[in-house]
């Protein structure tokens, strides 16, 4: 089953859904007696801790990919790393 990529990101993104969902999960985990109160505190903590990290290391992706970009484009404008 796909989903449309507009319905994903009206939905919050992929990171997102798959953090909302976790934290569902664990909730029903939890409310079903299948894991203990401290399994379900540490879950808790520790799960937007992933996903900020996920958000800052696709922000720092992104920043690292446009500052290559704009020194490939400045080295060719020069003619650095071109053969002669």
């Amino acid at each position: 089953m796909t989903v449309p990529a507009n319905m994903i990101d009206r939905l919050g993104g992929r990171r997102f859904i798959v953090t909302a969902a976790s934290g569902a999960a664990m909730v029903l985990l939890m409310w079903f007696g299948k894991i203990s109160d401290i399994v379900f505190r540490d879950c808790i903590i520790a799960l937007p801790g992933a996903f900020i990290a996920a958000e800052t290391y696709k922000g720092v992706k992104a920043r690292s990919d446009q500052a290559k970009t704009e020194i490939a484009a400045a080295n060719a404008s020069v003619g650095v790393g071109t053969p002669p």
